[in-house]
């Protein structure tokens, strides 16, 4: 029966190491910062950033509304486009832009259309938008520019390669 206890608490002290060890560190870990850092400061002044997903989505929220970085960047979620009430907000909290009046399922590509010539736009997801619109790789994002407006090659390939080298690196 002793050894039975002996063995209980070996095994619960080694449970409670490993929990530990497996965290030890974590809240010194910044890699989701890192990654709402990088996606928001690498858009140029003004810009509208579409964002689709839990991960990109909420930690560049965290870092535009908690952190308080980049205040000019307009933060939409994207995948609320279509919702109503979610259309209702951005007329209010973003009077500048061109919210269309279409609640259906093609608002966002709408929304793209009548914005993307305004001001600089990017998504981190290419959902479908006209056919005059084209998006190309920006980093970690897309950006949506018109054909007469496509870069060169070798024009993105510099630009993403400076981006990527300024990336955190987790």
């Amino acid at each position: 029966r002793g050894s039975m206890l002996i063995l209980l608490f070996a095994l619960i002290g080694m449970s409670l190491f490993t929990t530990v060890w497996r965290f030890w560190g974590i809240r010194d870990d910044k890699t989701a910062e890192g990654l709402g850092t990088d996606m928001i400061t690498s858009v140029p002044p003004n810009a509208i950033v579409l964002l689709v997903f839990d991960t990109p989505l909420f930690t560049t929220q965290y870092v535009r509304y908690a952190l308080n970085v980049r205040p000019d960047v307009r933060l939409i979620h994207a995948s609320r486009l279509n919702s109503s009430d979610y259309q209702e907000v951005l007329r209010i909290r973003f009077p500048e832009l061109v919210i269309p009046s279409q609640t259906t399922s093609g608002f966002a590509g709408k929304f793209v259309e009548a914005n993307g010539d305004r001001v600089p736009l990017f998504s981190n997801v290419p959902f479908p938008v006209g056919e005059s619109w084209y998006w190309v790789p920006y980093g970690l994002l897309y950006q949506v520019t018109t054909k007469e407006n496509l870069p060169d090659v070798d024009s993105m390939y510099r630009v993403n390669l400076a981006l990527w080298s300024s990336f955190h690196d987790p």
